[in-house]
């Protein structure tokens, strides 16, 4: 009796670790023909749409604006055009990789030898883990800065003086009773024609002050230093003008902050910045809609990622495992358009019905989850 026991154990044992290995060997398998098929496309996403957007900077009808100038501002930007377009390339090409697999039999070998469709999207998870690092890396360190460089840099191109970048109508900041309005920025962060209007504890105006330049002075606690001051006065019903050589204007606002306010787009910030700008506004009373959606946007990215990766499996296992690739392509097309559309449609209500952004973000999320998983029920 011991010898059947002992050699059974034997072969057991083997069988075990071979196992073991056929599923890593497995997953290693789909997580590189998806991720190849996902660097395809969304190599060729961001071609077509830096050259669409090189068209339009050439467009540009500007003195000194050149071509050069244009493809650098492409170049610069082409870190946040990764970004947005980066959930759909995941889905198009784990849609194709899949489908590559389904088209070869591959995924029905798999499911013959017992792998659900939830074994399936589990084979997917580490190799979208990594491309959402990968985003999260670009959308923290590497696109802010290119973005805040490409605008600087062409506003200075096109309607730079002396180095100055003149802010189209000004750009109004506010510091408590303070209301402040800014003509221009330079390239290194100073401002020129700053005018503060300041408000008594009746919101009454009482003091406008007028600089020629202010500097940031990072030193001694930081705050700004104004030069060539014009102050104006109302008290008792008097009006008086004093000039000053220089003063100090105490904030702790730097000059990113402030160029992230006039150049940068909500949708473009990191999440570092949009929570900046949100408890700014909130201290200030003023809205913060816009940056709150672009906030809930890229916290809530990898749920909408992993949503759409969800719905390429149950697309491949069920519907479309047996049609050719330009059937998936358009399918990825449409699912992608869907979703976008989606989105644009709830985030509006945001400001018209009072949807909170967290709600207006989730809500597409939790469609494409819902479809996902009533999918992944329906083929089990």
């Amino acid at each position: 009796m011991k010898v059947p026991i002992v050699v059974c154990y034997d072969v057991a044992r083997p069988f075990t670790v071979v196992v073991f290995f056929v599923i890593s060997i497995l997953d290693r398998h789909i997580a590189r023909t998806t991720s190849a098929a996902i660097i395809v496309v969304l190599l060729a996403m961001l071609s077509l749409l830096s050259i669409f957007a090189y068209i339009e900077e050439l467009q540009e009808h500007h003195a000194g604006y050149t071509a050069w100038d244009a493809m650098l501002y492409v170049l610069l930007t082409l870190p946040r055009r990764f970004l947005e377009i980066l959930p759909y390339s995941l889905f198009l090409g784990v849609l194709i990789g899949m489908g590559t697999l389904s088209t070869q039999n591959e995924i029905t070998v798999m499911r013959a030898a017992g792998m659900s469709a939830a074994r399936l999207f589990a084979s997917l998870l580490m190799p979208l883990t990594l491309w959402i690092l990968s985003s999260y890396l670009v959308s923290e360190v590497i696109a802010p800065i290119g973005e805040r460089q490409a605008e600087v840099r062409k506003v200075l191109t096109i309607h730079g003086e002396d180095g100055a970048l003149n802010v189209m109508g000004g750009h109004w900041f506010r510091d408590d009773e303070l209301f402040i309005k800014i003509d221009a920025i330079d390239d290194s962060g100073n401002l020129a024609g700053v005018t503060q209007y300041w408000l008594d504890e009746h919101r009454q105006l009482r003091e406008i002050v007028a600089s020629r330049r202010a500097w940031f002075d990072s030193q001694d606690g930081g705050g700004w230093r104004l030069e060539d001051l014009t102050i104006t006065r109302w008290q008792d019903g008097e009006i008086t003008v004093e000039r000053r050589r220089d003063g100090v204007w105490e904030n702790d606002s730097t000059p990113e902050f402030i160029e992230s306010q006039v150049f940068v787009d909500p949708a473009k910030m990191s999440v570092g910045e949009l929570t900046r700008q949100i408890d700014y506004a909130r201290s200030q009373g003023l809205g913060d809609i816009d940056y709150r959606l672009a906030f809930w946007s890229k916290v809530l990215q990898p749920l909408s990622i992993f949503g759409l990766a969800l719905l390429a499996v149950i697309f491949t296992v069920g519907a479309l495992r047996e049609v050719g690739i330009g059937a998936r392509m358009v399918t990825g097309i449409m699912v992608g358009l869907g979703f976008k559309y989606l989105q644009d449609l709830f985030a509006p209500m945001s400001v018209v019905y009072g949807l909170a952004p967290f709600a207006a973000v989730a809500l597409p999320i939790a469609v494409c989850w819902v479809v996902g998983l009533a999918g992944a029920r329906r083929i089990s």
